[in-house]
């Protein structure tokens, strides 16, 4: 209970060890629910495997979601960048024929998502990430041909490059957050450290730490991740040294894909976000296709 009441008063307030905390649920319609991200002002956006949408909050206190993008498409990543979001999916053209694409919105009260350029070489965009040059990174988690490729723009809705950044040191990478000059992914069951160079190219990749299991998004908190678990429907917080220091209890969460922390007005900056895939596919809302928050201590 000593580490508890620490873990409560100092910098990772808002976590928990052994699951104590509960778990409220925000939405349960949100198919095959992915990633997420929080503006500064507080707006939160989560992809899911139709569409991508903005969640708000009643004047009863309850959530409601609305769809941004006009057709349906399996999303993944999400970023923001000044005034504009910006996502990847995967849309199924016909039985064998599937086009990936880069797709953009301007941050107004009713942003739409349009594609503004067609990926190529990949074969599941997923994670992506900004660097403070303002290029964009994307993970193709792939079971072969996995990489990490970095888009630059000539305008905000204007491609001017795709190249493939890194292949060697990962294999199917997933969940990507930058913080300065470093990159953090999640690669089957480890997470990885990767350098931005100076002059933009790729260093060498590390692992900080691996486990059996298969991990999906992450966030940072004061520069160290915080990762979903999704066989184990576990979140944990790596230390600076690379050791689990918290982690929620196991199935927590069903098939959690992604966290990001709390934001006002729409919910404290104590609690967590978590998005559930799920174990099932969007067939069994049972069982993930949602979003949740998580209360430590609550």
């Amino acid at each position: 209970m000593r580490k508890i009441a620490l873990v409560l008063t100092f910098a990772a307030a808002f976590f928990v060890v052994l699951g104590c905390g509960k778990k409220y649920t925000v939405l349960t319609d949100i198919p095959d629910a992915e990633n997420m991200v929080f503006t500064p002002n507080g707006r939160l956006f989560v992809t899911g495997g139709k569409n991508v949408y903005e969640i708000k909050r009643r004047s009863d206190g309850g959530f409601y979601k609305v769809a941004l993008y006009d057709g349906e498409c399996n999303f993944c990543g999400i970023a923001q960048r000044g005034d504009y979001l910006y996502t990847v999916c995967t849309k199924t053209i016909s039985l064998f024929i599937k086009r990936r694409y880069l797709l953009a919105a301007r941050l107004t009260s009713s942003p739409r998502f349009q594609a503004i350029h067609t990926l190529s070489g990949m074969s599941v965009p997923n994670g992506i990430a900004f660097d403070s040059r303002g290029r964009l990174y994307i993970n193709n988690t792939a079971v072969i041909g996995g990489k990490i490729v970095r888009i630059t723009f000539s305008s905000p809705t204007q491609v001017a490059e795709q190249r493939t950044w890194r292949r060697w040191g990962v294999t199917s990478p997933n969940g990507m957050k930058i913080v300065g000059n470093t990159m953090y992914i999640t690669d089957l069951g480890a997470v990885k450290r990767i350098a931005i160079r100076a002059d933009g190219s790729a260093g060498p990749v590390s692992t900080i730490y691996s486990r059996f299991s298969v991990l999906d998004d992450l966030m940072l908190y004061n520069g160290d991740p915080v990762v979903a678990d999704f066989v184990r429907g576990t979140v944990f917080y790596l230390n600076s040294n690379g050791n689990v220091e918290l982690e929620t209890a196991a199935l927590t969460f069903t098939g959690p894909s992604s966290v990001v922390r709390g934001r006002g007005p729409l919910c404290s900056s104590g609690e967590l976000m978590i998005t559930e895939k799920g174990l099932l596919g969007n067939s069994s809302p049972a069982l993930g296709n949602r979003l949740v928050r998580f209360v430590p201590g609550g």
